[in-house]
């Protein structure tokens, strides 16, 4: 089977896509290159077409199925205010969801993003998810567990 041969990206188009970025640290992993990208097409879908993005054409819960990592994930890990915000404002983005190491956005923020404040508002904003949907998310049997009452009503 003959190889697909790759088609190259006009400057200005990866310009465009990169915000200005057409490097990467020499140090970054094929996995912060393509985390990157993700990060970078978002933001110019957003830039090109709000209503794509903020309209449900967009799973923006979506995890890596290798890491498990969603795009709150990586706004948080990567300190991106600029997709943090657009997260923010999304009504969908889920604030509860771990990735495959068990590990929250907020953490993130706090251990890799080393934003303090990103990290006590997703703090909240996950408590506050939390509580809505009747899920434990810290201490003995927590995940997405919802709790039910005697009467088969969920628990407030």
């Amino acid at each position: 089977m003959a190889e697909t041969p790759e088609t190259p990206i006009e400057a200005a188009a990866l310009e465009t896509l990169t915000g200005g970025r057409t490097e990467l640290p020499v140090d970054a992993t094929t996995g912060d290159r393509n985390a990157q990208l993700l990060i970078d097409c978002i933001k110019a879908v957003v830039a090109i077409d709000p209503a794509f993005f903020f309209e449900g054409e967009i799973n923006v819960n979506w995890a890596d199925p290798k890491t498990g990592l969603t795009l709150l994930h990586l706004a948080a890990g990567y300190a991106d205010r600029e997709l943090f915000r657009l997260l923010l404002a999304h009504p969908d983005t889920d604030y509860t969801v771990q990735d495959g190491r068990g590990r929250f956005a907020s953490t993130m923020a706090f251990v890799h993003g080393g934003d303090v404040a990103m990290g006590r508002l997703l703090v909240k904003k996950q408590g506050d998810q939390a509580r809505e949907a009747g899920l434990i998310l810290y201490g003995p049997g927590a995940g997405h567990i919802r709790l039910d009452d005697d009467d088969g009503g969920d628990i407030k």
